[in-house]
């Protein structure tokens, strides 16, 4: 028989047809009971070191210094921080072409990244990109994206394999809870982008019900000290959180009750919100996110700056006024006399003339 029509996964049992000759020592920490488990998996020296120059130079040294490939006994690996599963993967791939274990569940992927970090440690590129393409198409849930997210994270320092699957896990996630854990993942392991992006998300997730933790979630840009990404997001968060504060002082007795009874923590919030809108409000336009330059609203009120599209500057000198449309005999359809009043708005100007603008888009806010 031609050794191409070997079936090399009968090697791998208990039963195998050559003696194994080698042995991976196998130690996992187990929490129930709480004890460290040691288990052996055997395999050939010689299959492992034809597929792995890793393998090789490790049975296999120099003429010099070969020695030790004539000792008996079985050459014993010790392996720690990974599976059982993995190794076991690792070796099913090795002899037989194919991991031991599909990759359909956040558990299983847990093995495949051990699989993959003993494939990147031996130098098995075949095994590398097998698992690195389950990896990039695993399939995402709103029941596995927190789970999936937290195993990635823990093998970030595999490959871009892993920081890909997190900006997946990002760009699936607009829950609050898994947005939460995307930033502590993002601290934890330093990746400023992933931490902007998680409060990006976060900005449209604001509510009365969460607005003290929201804003207190946006005081990150001391944790990324330079890092204008994660520094801009913080501050657009919080922007945020101001302007739902100043939307709920519209309505005072549902602001007393918003504000009444706050913890210790949620009160030093609010008085930092506080503060912040003291920083960031506009006295001109009467907004925490300055409006100028933009159209004036509907409620403009009087003694604002403003400019119209001429390039002149004036000040709003009258509250937004109804004139009716004139119906004159050559120049107007009866659609025109049909449509809606116009609003006008009396602007003052700096030598005291006062010009009476029936199109409000054409005026803006010069808060400069």
């Amino acid at each position: 028989m031609a050794i191409s029509a070997v079936k090399w996964s009968s090697f791998l049992g208990p039963y195998s047809p050559v003696p194994h000759d080698m042995i991976f020592k196998v130690t996992e920490s187990r929490s129930e009971p709480e004890r460290k488990m040691h288990i052996h998996v055997n395999a050939h020296k010689f299959v492992l070191a034809a597929v792995s120059t890793e393998f090789k130079k490790l049975f296999y040294p120099e003429a010099h210094d070969i020695e030790p490939f004539y000792q008996s006994g079985k050459t014993e690996i010790e392996v720690t921080s990974s599976t059982v599963e993995a190794v076991q993967a690792m070796l099913q791939f090795v002899y037989d072409g194919e991991p031991q274990f599909p990759v359909d569940d956040a558990k299983q992927l847990t093995h495949t990244f051990h699989s993959l970090n003993l494939a990147h440690q031996y130098k098995i590129q075949g095994l590398v990109d097998l698992l690195e393409s389950n990896i990039s198409s695993f399939r995402l849930s709103a029941g596995n994206v927190k789970e999936v997210a937290q195993c990635a994270a823990q093998f970030g320092h595999l490959s871009q394999t892993s920081g890909d699957l997190l900006f997946r896990c990002l760009n699936f996630s607009y829950n609050q809870s898994t947005l939460t854990t995307l930033l502590a993942i993002g601290k934890q392991c330093y990746k400023p982008s992933l931490v902007a992006g998680a409060l990006t998300r976060l900005r449209c997730r604001v509510s009365d019900q969460n607005l003290w933790s929201m804003a207190r979630l946006g005081e990150w840009e001391d944790c990324f000290s330079g890092e204008q990404e994660v520094i801009q997001a913080s501050k657009e968060l919080q922007k945020r959180c101001v302007e739902r504060l100043t939307d709920l002082m519209k309505y005072p007795k549902k602001f007393a009750r918003i504000t009444a009874g706050l913890s210790t923590e949620d009160d030093q919030t609010y008085r930092k919100l506080m503060l912040l809108l003291d920083e960031l409000f506009c006295e001109n336009c009467s907004s925490v996110s300055c409006q100028d330059g933009k159209a004036v609203d509907d409620d403009v009120k009087e003694g604002t700056k403003v400019k119209l599209a001429t390039g002149e500057k004036g000040e709003v000198a009258g509250i937004r006024q109804l004139v009716k449309k004139v119906k004159l005999e050559l120049n107007v359809t009866e659609d025109d006399a049909s449509a809606p009043d116009t609003a006008c708005i009396k602007i003052r100007f700096g030598d005291g003339t006062i010009k009476l603008n029936d199109s409000s888009s054409e005026v803006y806010f010069d808060c400069s």
